[in-house]
């Protein structure tokens, strides 16, 4: 690599574009809140009121996938240990099939916002309920786009490779970290280009902002219906719509204070991966448990319990014994105060 080639700087066209993309993100937020007479409810603004279709579905959990997780840590990934990342294309594919069969069914007939309301009572009866098809659809299309991103980040570590295999930025400091290798890469081939580099940093934000909306919204969520609600039982509609864009606004300035933390984590996939992983996996035992081992949820209602052992018809000189009561499935036998 040509050493007088260095890290080319944002000029005035740079910073446009970056500007307009934000401003883009901004006018669009602002006129679906209040077009139409605005969201007047808490399902309007956490979940678009269920009007939307599979596609629109499909292309959020696309970009909600897309992060910048995506954009920076995989190419990196596949730039130090090579394309083996492209299995994940594989895992994809399973994820999608039994989320789209097993799981979305489940919820999307119990009608809920946040996957914590569910009640063990009602899983087997919409666990049994055909599936119409939309909510599936929407998961399988998103399956082609994330097979698509994933394509096109590994083919963007193999270019890193193909530039800098003979002449490594991060071993030779001029990158701090490994997940700025595709920033380095983009400000040394279109440095001449004004407006490009600002272009991908603009498409790296982007992905940030599709899934950090996603996340946001989904704390929102789970704050109205299980902390809010229950508790303020009196509050309309509006009132619980303007509470959910408030709340929106409070984790969006927590998410900025944490991303001063982030960059202490080390490298930013193996960080991602690690928290999802520490999370979701006691995540997913639990829900699996639910709709799949349907006499799970009997132990925990206190239907199945051991029998006591038979015992005597002669009463004690304990007056302990006398009020013993154990909680058996057959309630009607009862010995001297003890009922079995």
């Amino acid at each position: 690599m040509d050493e007088s080639r260095v890290i080319g700087s944002f000029v005035v066209w740079d910073y446009v574009v970056f500007a307009g993309m934000l401003l883009i993100s901004a006018v669009i937020g602002i006129y679906y809140a209040f077009a139409g007479g605005g969201q007047q409810t808490s399902k309007d603004f956490l979940m678009g009121g269920r009007s939307m279709t599979a596609v629109p579905v499909a292309l959020s959990l696309t970009a909600s996938f897309m992060s910048a997780v995506t954009v920076l840590g995989t190419p990196a990934e596949v730039y130090r240990f090579g394309a083996m990342f492209s299995i994940f294309g594989i895992t994809y594919f399973f994820v999608v099939v039994i989320s789209a069969e097993v799981f979305l069914p489940v919820f999307y007939r119990l009608g809920i916002t946040s996957t914590y309301e569910v009640r063990d009572s009602v899983y087997r009866n919409c666990y049994l309920c055909p599936c119409s098809g939309f909510e599936s659809r929407s998961l399988y299309i998103n399956l082609v786009g994330l097979w698509v991103i994933l394509t096109c980040s590994v083919f963007c570590g193999l270019s890193l490779y193909s530039r800098y295999h003979d002449c490594d930025p991060w071993t030779s400091k001029k990158v701090s970290e490994v997940d700025q290798l595709m920033p380095y890469l983009v400000l040394d081939i279109l440095r001449n280009y004004p407006g490009v580099p600002g272009l991908f940093v603009a498409c790296a934000y982007s992905g940030t902002l599709s899934t950090v909306s996603s996340s946001i919204n989904a704390l929102a969520a789970v704050t109205v219906e299980d902390l809010i609600k229950p508790y303020f039982k009196s509050l309309s509609e509006k009132s619980l719509s303007w509470i959910s864009q408030g709340m929106s606004v409070l984790y969006g300035a927590l998410c900025i204070g944490m991303a001063a933390v982030a960059s202490l984590m080390g490298a930013l996939l193996q960080a991602a991966l690690s928290i999802f992983g520490m999370v979701g996996g006691p995540l997913l035992g639990l829900f699996s448990l639910g709709i799949l081992v349907p006499f799970a949820n009997s132990i925990k209602n206190h239907v199945l319990s051991y029998k006591s052992h038979p015992v005597e018809d002669g009463g004690t000189d304990n007056p302990a014994f006398n009020h013993i009561e154990l909680n058996a499935t057959d309630h009607s036998s009862k010995i001297n105060g003890t009922r079995l």
